[in-house]
């Protein structure tokens, strides 16, 4: 999952913005600029769940004597990966959106 974050951010970054002809579609084109850096930020927040779930993960198994185990660290990994789920979710719809637009020879002003 973590290869997948920092490939999606690779292909944003990559999708610079476009140059316009009219003023319309140059306002358009920095607005989608604008929304695939929120994708690349809220990709990034996931990529940050997703490593705090296989650190906490790790330390767990190699750390912990309880039958029981830690409720700390099922709090942390429970929301760390509720977090990284719901941030994949979105990340990847916002990811799939940016890709049909820029697929798209011409963009839509809104």
């Amino acid at each position: 999952m973590l290869g997948f974050v920092m490939a999606a951010v690779a292909i944003l970054a990559a999708f610079g913005p476009r140059a316009g002809t009219s003023h319309a579609m140059q306002g358009a084109e920095r607005r989608f600029a604008r929304a695939r850096g929120h994708i690349i930020v809220s990709l990034l927040a996931t990529g940050a769940f997703l490593l705090v779930l296989l650190v906490t993960a790790s330390l767990a198994l190699a750390t912990d004597t309880k039958p029981d185990g830690n409720p700390f660290v099922l709090v942390v990994l429970l929301g760390s990966a509720v977090a990284s789920t719901v941030g994949l979710m979105l990340s990847g719809l916002g990811l799939s959106l940016a890709v049909i637009e820029r697929s798209k020879g011409h963009s839509i002003p809104i």
